[in-house]
This record gives C-alpha cells, structure tokens and sequence, in this order.
C-alpha cells in the first residue's frame, strides 16, 4: 500500500511538472505582440522567441549544429515526451542501429520515430520559418504532450539559410506597407538581382546536398548520419500563380534507386494533409511539377538512407499578400498552410510509426542484398591531383560511403596504379545506393524530363578515375582500416640564399592559391613552357609545363622572400624544390624565354540584373574561400561609370548580356586592347562572338531548332519537346591541348565538362586559338537528347583570342559548378593566374 502511494504521488509530482512546463508557454502571438504574418520576423527573433520556449522544459533539447558564413547559428530543436529528451543519445544509437545489417536489432515497437522538419532552405520562402514557430509551441502548449510524443521526436530546424532569410525579411519588411498591396508588379513583391534566396556566397542550399560545399549543408549532412530521422520534410515556397503541392510527384521522374515502397509511404503520410486541407477547402496538388531524382535535395536524399524525404511547396506571397490565380493569398493564410501540412504529417509519422521503423530496418538488409547481387564488386579509385582525390575521399567521408587505401601497387589491364595515389570502394556497404548513385554513368532514362540535373557523377566530378571492378578475386591489397581526415603532410621547406633557384610542381590543384600569395606578395615567379629534365640532390628529375620557376637573385629582398615562401608552403601544403645549379639534363634551362614571367592579379567580375546569381557566386567563394583573392564586384548596369583600367581581369559569368549598350561594349573593348584579359563563360562567351571579340561563330536558336522535329509533336506533349531540346545536366567528354598554357597541370588530355546549357561554338577561324574540343560520341554521364549530342560532338569548349596586348578567353560551360567540380577547376584558374604569360614576347 505504501509502495502505491508513492507510485501515485510520483505520477501526480510528474503530472504537475508537466502542467507546470505547460502554463509557461508562451504563444507567438502573445510573445511578439501581433498575429504571425503580420510582418516577418527577423532570424534573431525566431531564435530568441524558440529559446525562450526551449528555457528550463524538459521537452525541448537545443541542439547547435555550427553556423552559417556569416556566423548565425544553426539550431535544430528536439521536441518530444521528457523522458526522450532525456534519452536521446540512447535513442540516436537504437536508430544507428537499425541503419547497420550487422548490428543487433532494436525491438521497434519500443523505439520512437525520428522526424526531422526544415524550414526556409531559400531565404525567400519565408512561410515555412514563422510556421516552425507556430508549431514549436502547439506541440509544447499540448497538456498531453508526454503522451503525443511518447513515440516521436520532432526535430524542428525553423531556418536552413540564415543568411538568405536575413537579406530577405530585410527587404520585406523595409517594403511592407501599413496597407498591403496584392499587385503583384508592387516592388514588394519583385526582389532586386541579389534575392534572398541563396546564402552568403548565392549558393542554392537546397542543391547542396550531394556537393556539401557550403558549410551550412555540412552541418547538416553531419546532424542527418548523426540521428538517422526516419521522415524529413523539406518546406518551400512555388511561384504565387500555384496552390500547394505535396509528393509524390511525377512517378515517371523518381531516381530509379529509389525503392517503390518509399513512394508508397510519401503518398501514405501526405494523404492526412489532403484530408486537412479538404475539410480546410484549401487548393492542393500532387503527382505534377516535381520530380524526385537529383539526390542534392532536402527531399530525395533521405530517400536513398532508408528515409522518406517528403518536399511541400507553398504558393509564394513575396510579401503580406499576393494576388494569385486562387484569389489573394496572404502570408498569414500561406503560414497556416504550412502549418496545417506540418501537423499533419507529424500525425500521420505517429499513426505509422512501426511501419516506417520496419521500412528503415528492411531498406538497409535489402541494400546488402543488393550489393551482393550487384556485378561490380567495388571501385577503383585513382587520381593523379593529390588535392582533388582528397576533396574527394573528404566528400565521400561526408556521405558515410568508406574507402580504403591500397597497401601496394595494382596492376589492371596492363596499367600500374600507385598504392600512394590509389583506393578500393567496396560496394558491400550500408551506403550501397548511394554510393551506386554517385558514381552513377547511366545515359538511358525512363523520362527525359528533369527538374534539376540527370547526373553528378563525384569521381568524373573531381578529375578521378572510377574502375569497376567486376571480379571477386581482383587482388587488390586494401588497408583494413578505412580511409579518414587527417592532418595533411606538412612540407620541409628548406631554403637559402645561395640556392641557383626555386621549382615548384603545378600538377597539384592547391598550388593555385599558394602562387596567388606569392603574386600578391610580389615575389617574382615564372612558368615554364616547355618540360625539363633536372638533376636534383644527384637524381634526375622531370618536370612538366607548368612548373613554377623562382629566381632568388631576382627578389627585392631575398631573406623577406625566404620566410614568405617558407610560411606560405606550410599554409597550403605546397613542396618547394632547391636547385643549385641551371643547366638541365634534357629540355630548356632555367634561364631560358621558355620560362614566361607572371604577373599579379587585380581581378574584377560583373554583377547585377541579368547575370546568372549561382555561377556569379560560385566564383565569388572560388576566389574567397578557395584562392584568396580579393574580387571587385562590379555592377554591370553602372560600369558606364567607373574606371577598368585598374583591374587586370574582368570575369563575365553566365548571364544576359544581348542588350548591352553599345557604350558598355566599346568600354570592355577599349580595356582588353589596352592589355585587359577577359574570361567569359557560357552566354558571355557567344556575347563575346556576336562583338567579334573572338572568331569562333556560335550556332543560332534557329540554327539549334533545325535538328528537332518540331512538327511532330502535339500541343500536350510540348513539354517532351522541351526536355529534348533542354541540356539539363549531363557529362560530357572534352579533349585538351595539353600543350596551352591554360591546360597547364593536366597530365592527360581527357576532361570531364559539366553541361547545363545548349550553347554550341563552332572551331575558330585562326589556328592554335582553340583549347578544349568534344570529341565524337562525346557524352559520358546523364541525359542529352540525341540532337543535342550530334551538335555538340566536334564543337569547341574553350577557345582564347588575342585583341591587341590584351586577351580574351571564352568557354561553354560552367567550370565551377556548384563549387565541386573540381576537374575543371584548375582551367578557371589557369585562366587567372597564367594568362599574363601569354602576353608576354
């Protein structure tokens, strides 16, 4: 009797905790003292206001995953029955274990679900922020919550990209009028060139899922392979003209790695916001618009884990309220949408909580199936650039796909691969489909549609040969442990002042930024034009075109150089060879014209209405974050206005440039003649040979049209006709003249090109003018009709022109795509940091 009564008094002590924690709460409305839409709330608002909710609850774990470029926190708020909370490092381990085939299994019965909400992945798509709110506090105010969430915790993260939603409630609110406007031409409703949309550096974050360039993305490919969440839902905005959507989408567009059971428990838990939102006469779709297939989402990442990746897209309102083909819609009505559709599936998460933990514990015993059936026992991985094949090996540790150093050298196919540059990929891993999705060189598809890329090859993507190995008994002498992150070698750099002279090796991608220092430091460097063979400490020692020559006799200051170099090649890694002598065994000497002098760099890029912002950005951060360069932004609709002669390269990316005045055109003309260096790429590149800067003719739209059968096709099937014409994304196969300068540090011919765009450049009407051509059966990797690859097999990628002292150099296609391809990196800075070579006598 005794034992019962404390048992009661336990329960009752529990209970008044619980109503305790509850009557605390505070609503949103009452916290900010209006109704939520009212305005947009600012970042540090939300945080303050979940803060506030998370202070002294038993029901809330905050949970800090880093911060974005500008230094806002990334905070994910764990909401669930107390004695979750308390439990959740247990739990995350339950959950890791159902990830494992060879882990002893939880009973799931007893496990609760991991749900996993995002928020606002663009800065624009604010709705889905102020819905987080929201339903942060409906969960807590439950005075039954112990029970609702006995099985569940619910993950709330209200704002992916701080950064974009800053810039954007800024614009929003600066707008926002004590009587909202629904036109929408209103200026409030129509962002300037730099939206909110992308972070800092204009990267799209809900893109970066698979490049995980950008460290916002990192932070949460690290929370995601830490928790393991069986659901994550991805919330976003649509243009206005549209109601809501919820997947499934287009069947006929899934990854076809994807299992069909995962789409049969997306239409499972979006069928209970249907019924919400019917009984709520709220417009809704499913099944068109989106696809579910480039695995750099929010949405379709999770689907190849044993997750289900869910995306809910809201008609925009820009604003306090848009006019929309459904009448106004106000952001208070699109908040409630989102919310609504939140709730919902959270519900539905519940309700199904066995099955989905069934799903995940079967997903990962039927992928280790799989990989045994599979022909291709593992890869080999090789790469000659020791910078690429680590940015590689660090993105696959990201993904949690292991890879393993060789021990000795193997041989295949009368080929020798170096143990020191070369790694064994298995495929009987937990992360089999993933890993078969990223190295991924599929070409047929079952449609031809894609909402983003149809390919993202990582190996093609970083320069690295992929070998599939079909063979069990391959021999290939692997190291037991798996690759990991480690501090990198550190160069014993010693020199002197009676050294003859300085080498420094090019074929390593991370050079780049050590020679921008040295440029910036004005130490004097050459590049060498020819190869040469040299002896060094008694061996002979080869070195290719591109080598870094550095004269200590030439420097102002011979021991202030000596401590730079010294410093800067243990900043970035970079060997610095001493030689005591000129004379080279074979090849030029060192005192040769071969060797060109550089010179240092002030570079500039254009900007503003017009440029495509994402390419804009990924060479922004490429010379922030990667060279080290200062970048001078120009505003192209000012540059009437403002001095170029002081900038030594003007980079035009990818954009609108057709109707540019004449004034603006006979300014870059004037500059280049004047011993500027332009580098345009894609639509600046045809912009370039429309003004005859270059003499490589592009072929027209008309020209383009005339290998499509357009009569053919029915008014319905002009979205078919679009996606054969369209070049979404795919791979394609360039051949170098290793011999350019701007190829210098290549040691093959080969190159893997990105292609997002339908440009074709004809061979330049001057010799020796032209650097990357495709050749004949050019496609590697992805979709591209057959039309498309007819006209672009044989074309030219990258062609470079004279114009008096200076330079113009012009390519197709983006070398920097999404910040990690890193095959055709070092073109772009080639293009930077040795084209003053060229105009050298």
């Amino acid at each position: 009797m005794f034992f019962k009564c404390l048992k009661t008094v336990a329960i009752l002590l529990s209970l008044l905790a619980a109503f305790s924690s509850w009557a605390q709460i505070v609503s949103p409305q009452a916290y900010f003292t209006e109704q939520l839409g009212s305005r947009h709330l600012r970042f540090d608002q939300i945080h303050q206001y979940l803060n506030e909710l998370a202070d002294n609850n038993s029901h809330v774990k905050i949970l800090s995953l880093g911060s974005s470029h500008e230094k806002r926190d990334l905070r994910v708020y764990a909401i669930s029955n107390s004695q979750n909370i308390k439990r959740l490092d247990e739990l995350r381990v339950r959950h890791e274990q159902l990830s494992n085939p060879n882990a002893e299994k939880p009973v799931v019965t007893e496990l609760p679900l991991f749900i996993w909400m995002g928020y606002t992945a663009h800065g624009d798509e604010a709705s889905g922020a102020h819905a987080a709110v929201q339903l942060a506090y409906n969960l807590l105010s439950r005075p039954d919550i112990d029970d609702y969430l006995q099985h569940a915790v619910v993950f709330i993260e209200p704002v992916i990209n701080p950064d974009g939603y800053a810039r954007y409630s800024t614009w929003a609110n600066s707008h926002a009028s004590l009587h909202p406007v629904a036109d929408a031409q209103h200026i409030e409703h129509q962002q300037n060139w730099l939206k909110g949309r992308g972070n800092h550096f204009w990267f799209d974050l809900n893109r970066d899922w698979v490049p995980a360039n950008q460290p916002e993305t990192q932070a949460r490919l690290s929370f995601f392979h830490h928790y393991r969440p069986n659901v994550v839902a991805d919330f976003h905005e649509m243009h206005h003209a549209h109601s809501y959507f919820f997947q499934p989408g287009i069947a006929s567009r899934v990854n076809p790695l994807t299992p069909e059971k995962n789409q049969q428990l997306t239409k499972l838990l979006t069928d209970a916001t249907a019924k919400k939102f019917d009984k709520q006469q709220q417009p809704y779709f499913s099944k068109q618009r989106f696809d579910d297939f480039y695995l750099g989402k929010a949405s379709s990442y999770p689907d190849l884990q044993g997750s289900i990746g869910i995306l809910y897209e809201q008609g925009s309102t820009l604003g306090q309220v848009i006019d929309s083909h459904n009448g106004p819609v106000t952001f208070a009505q699109a908040i409630r949408n989102q919310l609504t559709a939140g709730q919902s599936l959270v519900d539905a998460a519940i309700e199904n909580r066995v099955t989905l933990l069934d799903y995940k514990r079967n997903f990962f015993a039927e992928s280790k199936k799989l990989a045994k059936r599979d022909d291709t026992v593992g890869y080999l991985l090789h790469g000659k650039d020791p910078a690429n094949i680590e940015h590689l090996l660090t993105l696959l540790h990201r993904h949690k796909i292991q890879v393993y150093p060789l021990v000795s050298d193997y041989k295949y196919e009368d080929k020798q691969y170096a143990s020191q540059s070369s790694y064994w990929l298995p495929v009987q891993q937990s992360q089999y489909r993933l890993l078969k999705s990223l190295l991924s060189l599929r070409q047929t598809f079952k449609d031809n549609t894609f909402y983003d890329v149809s390919n993202w090859n990582l190996a093609l993507s970083h320069g690295v040969e992929a070998i599939a190995i079909q063979s069990s008994f391959h021999r290939i002498k692997s190291s037991q442990n798996a690759w990991r992150p480690n501090n990198r070698y550190q160069p014993q750099t010693q020199l002197s002042n009676t050294d003859y002279a300085w080498l420094i090796d090019w074929q390593t991608s991370n050079n780049a930024s050590f020679l921008a220092k040295l440029l910036q430091s004005n130490i004097k460097v050459k590049v060498a034009y020819d190869n040469f063979t040299i002896k060094v400490a008694d061996q002979n020692q080869t070195y290719p075109a591109g080598t870094l020559l550095i004269f200590p006799k030439s420097q102002t200051n011979i021991e202030q150089a000596i401590t730079n170099l010294t410093e800067f090649s243990k900043q970035h890694h970079t060997t610095i060879t001493a030689v005591n002598h000129g004379t080279s065994v074979n090849g030029v000497d060192l005192g040769s014209s071969s060797f060109k002098p550089l010179t240092a760099i002030n570079p500039a890029m254009l900007v503003g209405s017009g440029i495509n912002t994402y390419e804009a950005g990924e060479a922004w951060q490429h010379f922030d974050s990667q060279l080290k360069i200062p970048l001078v932004k120009l505003d192209i609709h000012r540059l009437k206005q403002y001095q170029l002669k002081h900038y030594t390269h003007l980079y035009m990316p990818d954009g609108y440039y057709y109707d540019l005045p004449k004034s603006i055109t006979e300014k870059i003309q004037a500059w280049v003649k004047n011993g500027g260096i332009l580098l345009a790429q894609k639509r600046a590149a045809k912009w370039c040979a429309n003004q005859g800067l270059i003499n490589n003719a592009f072929l027209t739209r008309k020209e383009l049209n005339n290998y499509f059968e357009n009569d053919k096709f029915a008014f319905n099937e002009r979205e078919k006709l679009q996606g054969l014409k369209r070049i979404s994304g795919a791979v394609f196969q360039g051949v170098l003249d290793t011999s350019h300068p701007l190829t210098f540090g290549y040691s093959q011919s080969e190159i893997a090109l990105f292609k997002n765009r339908q440009l074709v450049m004809e061979e330049a009407a001057t010799p020796f003018s032209d650097i990357i051509n495709y050749p004949s059966a050019s496609l590697l990797a992805g979709y591209a009709s057959q039309p498309n690859q007819q006209l672009i097999d044989n074309s030219t990628a990258m062609t470079a022109h004279k114009l008096e002292h200076g330079l113009i150099i012009a390519w197709t296609d983006n070398l920097l795509f999404r910040g990690y391809w890193k095959g055709t990196e070092r073109l772009f800075n080639n293009a930077l940091l040795l084209s003053s070579s060229m105009l050298q006598p």
